[in-house]
């Protein structure tokens, strides 16, 4: 046993022990908890965490997970200590915690995505559990100053009140004895979403608050992502610019920012003699996006602290870190400013209501100041194109830049509403519907064409055919088989914008299609939630305006008559549009356009509206058309010849009774 990772000890003094006096045996669950207890002293340079959890195991669907404790810890400034393991069976306490059921693992978890981050799992194996039995578990994880830049330096803990499971009592204790005060931010899912509750914990004071009866909350799917259940988070008291202070002096003083010599730069051999400095900085971007290898090296120091540029471009390899870091040093050295952003890929917009602490955060990006605008550069993303004016909008909500002076949270703004996607069917009916043909026109701008530069570069060429096949039956419900299979026709690398298209023919349309019609469905209402609840805030997955237009072409002019047509609607989340015009005398067309106002409404009034908004779109979704329609002539001749038909008809039954009269 090492006992720098884990040890066997008895509960601290420090810790208020809390006994569990009843379990509610008629909750009607697999498994509760009549209690869960966290307490946590904040000494300077030292965090101790307890807990201490007892649960009821109902169903045998419970035991392998209560069976199995796994806790992750820092090497160098972490360590676990485990107080207490045991079995209440008919009222009877039995000592569970076995040394012999305890190991330490290195699971790395991340390791196929090519990160590592040298965590270490102890697993802790509770023998013979069975229904009926209660689990009490109990143990404290002590965090200490290390060359960490955080751990044992500031603290941060989240204690969720939303369970999967009833919970009879919850309680948070908290005693500071650091050297700075806590900051305290509280919701309650009982009131609306918005609502905070801020406090603070002073030097030397404790935090204590108890919940009970907790039920499951349950959220639904349509709202926000950044939408929580009840909670309780606690931090260091800071602010957002002592807090960027602190990082960009703590990357300096561990030589983390460095300059890059220009002459590094020019062996690299990216520029040609007449580049703009514009031309410059993009191939730049670019290099470090496509040609330096994503590769995370998260433990130790370099959790959040990236390593010299001058290595990275040396081994073409760091994680987000590294490369922000790299790329800021090349456009530094010709002259184009750039600094170190973090950002949450989790918190989005929420982030601005947190309490500043630096485990917010889970990436690193790139702020560029270019002719007098500020860019935001994701190094990470590859297969990017567009200049300055049509590069790509981050949807990182906000961003917190490193300065030597400090700096406040900086919104970055994404145009919500720019077009991503158009999508064109032209159908063609000739008179031989065994040559009946659909070519589809595919059109990508912005992040969506980066997306699609990488998937066609990183799949063969006979499987992205038949994805595209495959995609083209689901859109049009139809046979197809594979004329012309998709290709690129158009990239431009200055506008950011990708177009492909493909052609197929029709196969047994008249017997997959009966009743003489086509039906193609625009799946852009599949982005548009309708919750029963208009209790939370509603999400809009739409990620820009999205347009599908469809072209029906006949031989010769329709039988039937159509009438231009026209909808419009508007809410405050979306604006929607669709038309139906004869744009030639034997050609129809059906246009719907979709475009997003915002990314979420919000609950109350606003979410019926949309949802009422949406209801009444679902009803415009089919695009109805047929196949085959006789001209007007051959409908003329059809009717005479009727008619000739039955007046034939009507002398020979005249003849017929007058001659057998």
């Amino acid at each position: 046993m090492d006992s720098n990772i884990f040890s066997l000890s008895a509960i601290p003094d420090w810790v208020v022990k809390r006994e569990v006096t009843q379990a509610d045996t008629s909750l009607e669950s697999p498994f509760h908890f009549p209690l869960v207890d966290y307490q946590e002293l904040i000494l300077k340079g030292e965090i101790n965490s307890y807990s201490h959890t007892y649960e009821c195991i109902n169903d045998e669907s419970r035991i392998e997970n209560s069976s199995l404790k796994l806790v992750e810890i820092h090497q160098g400034s972490q360590s676990l200590l485990i107080h207490e393991i045991s079995i209440i069976r008919n009222g009877t306490k039995i000592d569970a915690l076995d040394e012999e059921n305890i190991s330490v693992i290195q699971r790395e978890r991340s390791l196929e995505s090519h990160i590592t981050d040298n965590r270490l799992t102890i697993s802790v194996t509770i023998d013979d559990l069975r229904v009926g039995d209660h689990v009490e578990y109990i143990s404290t994880i002590i965090e200490r100053k290390s060359e960490h830049p955080f751990h044992g330096r500031h603290f941060h803990s989240n204690y969720g009140l939303s369970w999967s499971c009833p919970v009879q009592r919850q309680s948070v204790r908290i005693i500071n004895q650091s050297e700075s005060k806590l900051s305290v931010l509280s919701q309650s899912l009982s009131a609306p979403y918005t609502d905070y509750e801020k406090s603070t914990i002073d030097i030397g004071g404790t935090f204590e608050q108890e919940f009970t009866d907790l039920a499951i909350e349950r959220i639904p799917d349509s709202a926000p992502y950044w939408v929580w259940g009840s909670f309780v988070h606690i931090t260091s008291l800071l602010a957002w610019p002592e807090l960027s202070k602190y990082l960009y002096k703590y990357l300096l003083d561990n030589n983390a920012m460095e300059s890059i010599d220009i002459a590094d730069i020019a062996e690299i051999d990216i520029f040609k003699d007449d580049d703009s400095i514009g031309q410059k900085a993009l191939k730049i971007i670019r290099f470090v996006q496509n040609n330096v290898r994503y590769r995370g090296e998260n433990h130790g120091i370099f959790t959040h602290t990236p390593k010299s540029p001058s290595r990275t471009l040396r081994k073409r390899a760091g994680d987000c870190k590294d490369k922000s870091n790299l790329m800021v040093s090349m456009l530094n050295a010709i002259g184009v400013p750039a600094r170190l952003v973090l950002v949450s890929t989790t918190h989005g917009i929420k982030l601005k209501e947190l309490n500043p602490s630096p485990y917010q955060f889970n990436h690193m990006i790139v702020e560029v100041e270019f002719d007098s605008k500020i860019f935001f550069i994701d190094p990470t993303i590859q297969k990017q194109a567009g200049d300055f004016e049509h590069l790509t909008k981050l949807d990182y909500g906000w961003s917190l830049p490193l300065s030597d002076q400090g700096a406040e949270l900086v919104q970055i703004q994404k145009p919500i509403s720019k077009r991503v996607f158009d999508l064109a069917h032209y159908f063609d009916f000739p008179k031989k519907l065994d040559d009946a043909t659909v070519e589809i026109k595919r059109t990508y701008h912005a992040h969506r064409a980066d997306n699609m530069r990488a998937y066609f570069s990183s799949n063969e060429k006979n499987k992205y055919e038949l994805d595209f096949c495959e995609w083209a039956k689901n859109d049009t419900g139809l046979n197809l088989e594979i004329l012309d299979p998709i290709s690129i026709v158009e990239d431009d690398a200055t506008k950011n914008i990708l177009t492909a298209k493909e052609k197929y023919r029709i196969l047994n349309i008249t017997d997959t299609h009966p009743d003489k019609r086509v039906e193609v469905l625009t799946d852009f209402y599949k982005e548009l939630y309708t919750p029963n609840s208009e209790d939370f805030p509603i999400r809009i997955d739409l990620d820009g305006s999205l347009q599908h237009d469809i072209y029906v072409t006949y031989t010769k002019r329709p039988d039937f008559d159509i009438s231009d047509a026209k909808a419009k609607y508007a809410v405050k989340g979306f604006e929607y549009e669709d038309i139906v015009e004869k744009i030639e005398d034997n050609q129809l067309h059906y246009m719907t356009r979709l475009t997003p106002l915002k990314k979420h409404v919000e609950y109350g009034t606003e979410a019926k509206e949309y949802k009422a908004t949406v209801e009444a779109l679902r009803q415009r979704s089919n695009n109805l058309f047929p196949y085959k329609n006789k001209s007007k002539t051959s409908k003329i001749f059809g009717n005479w010849l009727f008619w000739y038909c039955s007046l034939i008809a009507f002398y020979m039954l005249i003849k017929y009774l007058f001659v057998n009269d």
